[in-house]
C-alpha cells in the first residue's frame, strides 16, 4: 500500500521552462523531489533517513551526495566530541 499523498504546485512559468529544460528524462516531480529532501533535512524538519527515501536514494547516496555540496550529513559538534574524549578516557583507565 502506498502511503503518500498528492499535491498540486503553482510555479511559474518561467521557472517551469527552466525546470524542463534540465530535465532530461522521468518525471519533473522527481527533479523536484531531491532538492526538497535537501530542504528539508537541512533545515531539520526531517531525518538524513527520511530525507533519503524522499529523494530516492540510500542514507549512504544521500550522505554522499550532501558531501559533495558541502552540506554536513551529520553534527557532530563541541558536546559530541567531548562525550567521545570522556568514553575514549574511561576505556584506558
Amino acid at each position: 500500500m502506498d502511503k503518500s499523498k498528492s499535491i498540486r504546485l503553482r510555479v511559474p512559468l518561467d521557472i517551469w521552462t527552466t525546470l524542463q529544460a534540465r530535465r532530461s528524462k522521468g518525471e519533473l516531480a522527481d527533479a523536484l523531489l531531491l532538492p526538497l529532501a535537501v530542504g528539508l533535512f537541512v533545515e531539520g524538519t526531517i531525518s538524513l533517513a527520511k530525507a533519503a527515501h524522499l529523494a530516492g536514494m540510500t542514507r549512504y547516496e544521500f550522505a554522499l551526495y550532501l558531501k559533495k555540496r558541502g552540506i554536513p550529513a551529520y553534527e557532530y559538534g563541541a558536546p559530541e566530541y567531548e562525550e567521545d574524549r570522556a568514553f575514549i578516557a574511561s576505556l584506558q583507565e
